[in-house]
C-alpha cells in the first residue's frame, strides 16, 4: 500500500478518535449538567493528534527537492510546540464552569481541608503550605483552567481537583453549556468528516487502479492483473471509464465478443459519448476478423 492508501486508512481513524473524545467531553456535560475538571494533559494529547497530518505530510509528501533541515522544521516546530504546552500547562481544565461556581467550589474545599488562603485576581495563595492555585476563567465558553505553583506541589492539586468535582456531583452551581455543546457540534462534524474522507479513499484507490489497468493495457502487458484491478474499482464504483477499461483488457486478451458486450451496454446508456461509439466499432471489427480467421 502506497503513501496515499495508508492516508485513506489513517486520517479518519485520527479523526474519528478526536471528534470521539469531543463529543464524549461535550455529552458529558450536557446530560449531567454538571460542571467538571480533567487533567490538562488530555486536551494536550488531542491537540497532537490534530497536528498529526502535518507530521504525516512532511515525512511521507515531500516534494525530495528540499534540504532534510527545511524538512524537519515542521516538525521540530510542532515538538518546540507541545514541550512549551506540557512545561506551561500542567493542571486541569474546567468544562460547564461559572465565575460563581468554581469560587464556591474552592472556598468549600479549601476550608475543608483545612487551608488557609488568599484570593487575589486570578489566584489563591495558600499560605499555610507555601503554594498558589492559578485560576483562568473563561466565563461566556464556560472552561476554565487550574495549575498549581510549585509543581512539586501537584499531588496537593490532584486532591484538590477531585474534591472539586465531588462537590459539583454534590452540590446545585450554575452551569455554562456552551463549550460543551460546541464540542458536539464540532465532533459530529469530525465523525461526518472522518466517514467521507474514508469513502473518498475507495474512490480514489479506484481511480489509481482504473490508471494502473489502463497502463498495462497501453503497454499489452499483466492483462489478467488488469483485469483483476479494474474489477475492484468496478466494485465499488461503476464508472463507465471503468468498464470501458475493462472492454479494452478482453479486447486486448483477444475475447472480442466480452468487449462487445461491455461497449454495447455502455453505447446504449451513454449514446453522447463518441469514445464509446469508436471503441465499440473497434471491438466488432475485432469480431468479425476474429470470425474470418476461424472460417
Amino acid at each position: 500500500m502506497n503513501n496515499i492508501g495508508y492516508m485513506f486508512i489513517f486520517f479518519p481513524i485520527l479523526f474519528g478518535v478526536i471528534g470521539l473524545f469531543y463529543i464524549a467531553i461535550g455529552i458529558k456535560g450536557v446530560i449531567q449538567k454538571k460542571p467538571f475538571l480533567m487533567p490538562y494533559r488530555w486536551m494536550i494529547g488531542m491537540i497532537f493528534l490534530c497536528f498529526l497530518p502535518s507530521l504525516f505530510n512532511s515525512f511521507f509528501f515531500s516534494s525530495g527537492h528540499s534540504f532534510d533541515a527545511i524538512r524537519l522544521l515542521n516538525p521540530l516546530m510542532i515538538i518546540c510546540l507541545f514541550a512549551f504546552m506540557i512545561i506551561f500547562r500542567p493542571g486541569y481544565m474546567a468544562f460547564g464552569i461559572t465565575d460563581s461556581a468554581i469560587r464556591e467550589a474552592l472556598h468549600s474545599v479549601l476550608k475543608k481541608k483545612n487551608l488557609a488562603f488568599e484570593e487575589t485576581i486570578g489566584s489563591i495563595k495558600l499560605t499555610s503550605v507555601q503554594a498558589e492555585l492559578q485560576v483562568s476563567i473563561q466565563g461566556w465558553m464556560g472552561t476554565g483552567q487550574i495549575r498549581i505553583k510549585p509543581l512539586n506541589q501537584s499531588k496537593l492539586l490532584i486532591e484538590t481537583v477531585k474534591d472539586i468535582n465531588t462537590y459539583f456531583q454534590e452540590n446545585d452551581t450554575k452551569t455554562n453549556l456552551t463549550a460543551c455543546i460546541f464540542y458536539i457540534v464540532m465532533a459530529v462534524f469530525m465523525l461526518v468528516f472522518s466517514v467521507c474522507f474514508y469513502s473518498l479513499g475507495f474512490s480514489v484507490k479506484a481511480d489509481m487502479n482504473n490508471e494502473i489497468a489502463w497502463k498495462y493495457v497501453e503497454e499489452n502487458q499483466n492483462l489478467d492483473e488488469a483485469l483483476k484491478l479494474v474489477d475492484k474499482a468496478i466494485a465499488y464504483k461503476p464508472d463507465w471509464h471503468y468498464l470501458d477499461t475493462k472492454a479494452e483488457i478482453f479486447y486486448k486478451m483477444k475475447k472480442y465478443q466480452d468487449a462487445v458486450n461491455i461497449e454495447s451496454d455502455l453505447v446504449k446508456r451513454y449514446p453522447n459519448e463518441q469514445t464509446l461509439q469508436d471503441q465499440l466499432k473497434k471491438f466488432k471489427e475485432g469480431v468479425n476478423q476474429s470470425s474470418q480467421f476461424q472460417q
